[in-house]
């Protein structure tokens, strides 16, 4: 027969052990497997995992019922097709976005904020807010800044104008030059 599937004689009862029998010509036959069996007289069962369903690395294991999938962590479905949104549990704080990844979770957390799940509060000097190599001093709930010569602002952002802060008037068209931490006549 065609790609030697066929055989030789004629159907006889149970002669295909899960299947059907079928008379292709006077002299041969082909069976017809359940699902779940192959081979010439359907007497192998079929091996699912051979063509490997099992998704995102999910273990494949034959039953009696066909195949079932061990999906890991991360992943459900009956191939493990389905990604589980790890950000449904809520699991970032303090107003932080989540962005679901496989099998784990990014917090995006606000300022002030740190730590996996944004749960720990940063004290302020950690936000290096204070300019121009001043020191950053931690209070309760605030911060202050030493500032280099030269410097004042609440983070040490502006240069002193000594020129105008001491009124310095230059005689004969003179000119009074602003330096960091003082002046030039």
């Amino acid at each position: 027969g065609k790609n030697c599937s066929e055989i030789i004689g004629q159907c006889q009862p149970h002669v295909c052990l899960n299947g059907n029998c079928s008379n292709v010509t006077p002299n041969t036959f082909l069976c017809k497997c359940n699902k779940d069996f192959t081979g010439p007289f359907c007497e192998e069962p079929v091996e699912h995992c051979i063509s490997q369903p099992c998704l995102n690395g999910g273990i494949c294991q034959n039953n009696e019922h066909g195949y079932v999938c061990e999906c890991l962590a991360g992943y459900f479905g009956h191939d493990c097709e389905a990604d589980v949104n790890e950000c449904s549990s809520r699991p970032c704080q303090n107003g932080a976005t989540c962005i679901d990844m496989s099998n784990d979770v990014t917090c995006i957390c606000l300022p002030m904020f740190t730590g996996k799940f944004c749960d720990n509060v940063l004290r302020p000097c950690e936000l290096s807010p204070c300019l121009n190599n001043a020191t950053c001093v931690d209070q309760q709930h605030s911060y202050y800044c030493c500032c280099m010569p030269g410097f004042t602002g609440k983070n040490c952002e502006e240069v002193i104008d000594y020129c105008r802060l001491l009124s310095i008037n230059c005689l004969n068209e003179g000119l009074c030059l602003n330096i960091i931490g003082g002046f030039s006549v």
